[in-house]
């Protein structure tokens, strides 16, 4: 007997098609030739359905079993199933590589069998407490992996089976080391940064701009003399801190950073919770989030009060020391016309008296002798020396060029009398029409003048000096240049020079 087997499509009265599986089988007799045939049709459509559906299912599953365990071994966190015994069933890469292990040391064995004793009773307590609750856990605590002790951030769940019952326990285990790391590390930061406001007299706040309240830090608080228990205030409740007089001011800053989202400083004054006035720097910036939505407001506060303080009292000083100054400037103008009326008064009328009556008492001695002669003319040739001389003091004291003929030529003769003493040339020049000004003016202008030359002869080691006096329609400006070595060569500090002082002084009164 021979037998085959074959499926043919068949089209039915109907109009469907139908697969059906022949089977014939030949009947030979004694002889060998074939006495008959025996067949068998039968329809497999549904089984040949069947058949392909399920062969597409466990394709599907194998792919989602591939593609599962590619995500698993491709997580950066730990992954595991375990059945009802406690076994590992199924680990992923990130597993085998924080722990050492390799998946034919751990599949099928449980926790006991692979991790040490202590380890090995905590992830069994973490299991009896999944079964127990029939609830995910969530536990954070150290692990020990190959390299060391790490943070972990562990969620463990039941798996159930058709009836309700948990027939695995899976688990995913983040390491947090670095988080927690960098979390240490912020509140090391947050609490230097505390300290440091402290220190510094610097507050921090920020308002919340949803839920609408503005935060202080402690600083901040100490600052304002705030109690630790005041709740978070409304924007309203911190613009009261603000003196009423600056109140809107502050409030318009605020605002127009939050629609623009820029940042802001300015000064105000504060009234604390005790009533003082405080005077406070605040700076800050409105801060966005990923959709560029502005979601709070930040800001420093300085309180600058004592600084301020001290700023009034430095410049109460400076003024002092200015109106101080001054006045030395024009007691030593004072006291020049006083020596200078005293000289000419005094001095000089006695030196032309002594004068007369050495000329008369050398007419009437009709014939002294050599000694006597020679005496006279010494005697009549220093006066005249003495009254060039205290000529010269006089004009320095109160110059008569300048009260006769104007700054143009006061300031040729101060030209003049320098290049006489250092001999030093010194051009002057003039630039306009020359015309007269207010006395103190000139004499201030021709002090100051002769102030630069003396500190010209003094550092600059010049070989020539230019003068310029410049006449404006509503100013007058005059200009002392040289060719010497500047200041930066003669260590000599202008700034702190008292010339210089004096100088500056003159202008400005």
């Amino acid at each position: 007997r021979t037998r085959t087997v074959s499926d043919r499509r068949y089209l039915c009265k109907d109009g469907s098609f139908l697969t059906a599986r022949g089977t014939a089988s030949a009947v030979h007799g004694g002889d060998g030739s074939v006495r008959y045939t025996v067949g068998l049709i039968e329809d497999v459509t549904e089984q040949l359905r069947a058949e392909a559906k399920l062969r597409e299912i466990r394709e599907h599953l194998a792919a989602s079993e591939a593609r599962l365990r590619a995500f698993m071994d491709h997580s950066p966190v730990s992954m595991f199933i375990k059945d009802r015994e406690g076994r590992y069933r199924h680990v992923n890469a990130q597993f085998l590589r924080n722990f050492g292990l390799t998946a034919d040391k751990v599949l099928g064995r449980t926790t006991a069998e692979i991790f040490p004793r202590e380890q090995a009773e905590a992830f069994s307590n973490h299991d009896a407490r999944v079964r127990a609750t029939r609830a995910p856990i969530i536990d954070e605590g150290p692990v020990l992996f190959i390299d060391g002790m790490h943070a972990t951030l562990a969620n463990k769940f039941p798996i159930l089976d058709d009836k309700g019952e948990i027939a695995a326990i899976g688990g995913v285990v983040a390491d947090i080391t670095e988080r927690k790391r960098m979390e240490q590390a912020l509140r090391e930061s947050r609490r230097l940064l505390a300290r440091s406001q402290e220190i510094a007299g610097l507050g921090y706040w920020e308002r919340d701009l949803a839920a609408g309240v503005a935060r202080g830090s402690r600083a901040l608080r100490r600052m304002l003399g705030v109690p630790d228990d005041l709740p978070p205030q409304s924007l309203e409740g911190a613009l009261n801190f603000i003196h009423p007089d600056d109140r809107e001011r502050v409030r318009a800053i605020i605002e127009r950073s939050i629609e623009q989202g820029s940042s802001y400083e300015f000064e105000t004054r504060i009234m604390t919770f005790g009533g003082a006035q405080r005077i406070m720097l605040m700076s800050g910036e409105a801060v966005k989030d990923d959709a560029g939505r502005i979601t709070k407001l930040i800001g420093t506060c300085l309180d600058i009060t004592e600084r301020r303080r001290r700023e009034e009292e430095l410049c109460d000083a400076a003024d002092q020391l200015q109106a101080l100054s001054r006045r030395l400037v024009e007691a030593e103008e004072t006291e020049r016309r006083r020596l200078a009326a005293e000289l000419h008064d005094r001095v000089g009328q006695n030196l032309t008296a002594l004068s007369i009556n050495l000329d008369i008492l050398a007419s009437r001695i009709t014939a002294p002798d050599a000694d006597t002669a020679r005496r006279l003319r010494d005697s009549l040739a220093l006066i005249d020396a003495t009254a060039l001389c205290i000529e010269g003091v006089l004009d320095d004291l109160r110059p008569p060029m300048l009260d006769h003929w104007g700054l143009g030529p006061a300031l040729r003769w101060a030209g003049d009398e320098f290049s006489r003493r250092t001999q030093t040339p010194v051009r002057v020049q003039v630039l306009g029409t020359e015309r007269r000004i207010d006395h103190q003016h000139e004499i201030a202008l021709l002090r100051i003048v002769q102030e630069a030359l003396n500190n010209v002869a003094k550092h600059a080691s010049a070989r020539q000096v230019e003068i310029t006096l410049g006449w404006e329609p509503d100013a007058v400006r005059v200009e002392v240049a040289d060719n010497g070595v500047g200041f930066e060569h003669t260590g000599f500090h202008g700034e702190r020079g008292l010339g210089i002082i004096t100088m500056r002084e003159r202008v400005q009164a």
